[in-house]
């Protein structure tokens, strides 16, 4: 770009040259004097539009675009034994057949050779879904079905540059933190997150500093990653205030920062990567979508109560009339190990494991106050409100407050490119996961539509991929979870020994 802003400051320098050189005319009249004058300007005028046209070519030619046009079929299950300490029947539910539409545009421009702009648009709806959301997680945006909007899911700017011969690089923007390794294998694509999903798989905006190691450590690839984020809850109607809800003034910052050291393996191991990386909030706030969900679980609970004493439920209105919270929840921190290899060997095996060790200090208990309406069990049609205000008490990952909780996870599997030729070369995938009741997995964003790593208990998952094209790919895949406890992050964990399943296809085209 510089260099044509130099070339019109070029063009007005002969132009001007050009006419203060020039030989005096003879004397002209008023008119005609305002006439060369007008076709001096409208030269000018057209110059700078060839110089605009050019300007704005050589932009587009940096601008590279792709596209991601996806059709997916699910098959839900849902099971769980009845209860008879609780009289809670037996749930056996399904969904057959729920399609949906995703679509994502990527987008990136080398502005120059310290410069580069990465970002990705997205729409993901269900079929004939006519309602217009207007609520949404920032957290998942674009990556839970909502209607036909794009939503901007990253967008982000590195920086290059050298400080002591250090190779760095600076990120700011909605940062890359979504479809973490192993997502890769599963999607048969090229790396798209900084962090593997076992540590964060979540839409974030942010800063971040990455240094280069490799001639420190001598290895492939070795480099260090700062990062830094911090979600915020903001009045909608006055920014930068606090939400005031039920009387209770929401705080509104929970900064995370996070940081990983990561490196290629070298000699047989080429194509293998490791990582270490942290995630540490120390201050976890009381969001304001937490009250609805606890005011649908008090309603549940009440539900319950009254089919284990009257063999019927009854549905629940729940008002809340106040909340107390101290300012701060708790913290949280995260430690992981990740590795992933691919083409292990030289074996046509591609396979990973991670391990996720986690703890939580949970800061005081919020307690919400709540009167309730229902129906009378004796007789449905007439309604009976509660005559007193009750309380219900939780805290983060618990219900006392003041004790520190530890959880773990694994997550393993392997993919294998199997050498058939006639068929394209398909890939047949098996992945495993676990974690303790305690677990929290910070997975909003997740490609899977059933966030298996946030699930406390063992999750297995299969999947076939078949190329169709170049460019056109389908996916059969199948998941199965073994459900120990609910995965609320609020409270004692709640055991619901549950089974969800998914059997899926998905038609996924990329260019």
């Amino acid at each position: 770009m510089t260099r044509y802003i130099v070339q019109r400051y070029l063009v007005f320098f002969v132009i001007a040259m050009g006419v203060s050189w020039a030989v005096m005319p003879a004397p002209a009249s008023a008119a005609e004097q305002g006439t060369s004058e007008f076709d001096m300007l409208k030269s000018i005028d057209e110059i700078n539009k060839r110089l605009d046209e050019v300007e704005t070519k050589a932009m587009m030619d940096k601008m590279n675009f792709g596209a991601e046009v996806r059709t997916r079929f699910d098959w839900y299950g849902y099971k769980k034994d009845a209860d008879e300490t609780t009289g809670a029947e037996k749930i056996d539910e399904s969904v057959n057949g729920l399609a949906s539409t995703q679509v994502r545009l990527n987008l990136r421009a080398d502005v120059s050779d310290q410069l580069r702009f990465t970002g990705r648009l997205a729409m993901y709806k269900l079929w004939g879904d006519k309602t217009l959301h207007t609520t949404y997680d920032d957290l998942s945006a674009g990556r839970e079905p909502t209607d036909t909007r794009l939503w901007v899911e990253r967008a982000y700017v590195d920086y290059f540059f050298n400080i002591w011969k250090v190779p760095m690089a600076l990120a700011f923007g909605r940062l890359p933190t979504t479809d973490g390794m192993p997502t890769d294998l599963r999607e048969d694509s090229p790396r798209k997150s900084t962090y593997p999903s076992l540590a964060w798989d979540a839409e974030v905006d942010g800063l971040s500093l990455t240094f280069g190691l490799d001639k420190l450590t001598r290895l492939p690839g070795s480099r260090l990653t700062l990062t830094y984020t911090d979600w915020i809850t903001d009045n909608e109607d006055a920014p930068y205030r606090e939400v005031t809800m039920y009387g209770y003034d929401f705080p509104t910052s929970t900064p995370i920062y996070a940081g990983q050291f990561e490196t290629g393996l070298p000699g047989f191991l080429d194509g293998t990567s490791f990582m270490l990386d942290c995630l540490y909030a120390p201050s976890v706030q009381l969001r304001d979508d937490t009250v609805e969900t606890m005011r649908n679980g008090i309603a549940r609970s009440l539900e319950e109560a009254t089919r284990a004493n009257f063999g019927v439920a009854y549905p629940y209105d729940v008002t809340i009339t106040g909340v107390e919270a101290p300012n701060s929840m708790g913290s949280i921190m995260k430690a992981v190990a990740f590795i992933e290899s691919k083409n292990f060997l030289n074996t046509w095996v591609d396979w990973f494991a991670g391990y996720a060790w986690e703890k939580t200090k949970p800061n005081g208990r919020m307690v919400l106050s709540y009167v309730w309406d229902s129906l009378s069990p004796a007789d449905p049609t007439v309604p009976i409100s509660s005559g007193a205000v009750q309380q219900y008490s939780t805290a983060f990952m618990s219900s006392a407050g003041d004790e520190d909780l530890t959880a773990r996870a694994y997550h393993a599997g392997l993919r294998l490119n199997l050498p058939i030729r006639a068929l394209g070369y398909p890939k047949l995938g098996f992945e495993y996961n676990h974690a303790s009741e305690h677990w929290y997995g910070f997975t909003y964003a997740s490609e899977d539509p059933l966030h298996k790593l946030e699930e406390r208990g063992s999750v297995y998952d299969a999947y076939y991929i078949q190329p169709i094209s170049r460019y056109f790919k389908t996916r059969i895949g199948y998941t199965l979870i073994k459900r120990d406890y609910d995965p609320n992050p609020y409270g004692d964990p709640i055991e619901n020994e549950a089974t969800i399943s998914n059997m899926y296809i998905l038609l996924d085209v990329r260019f």
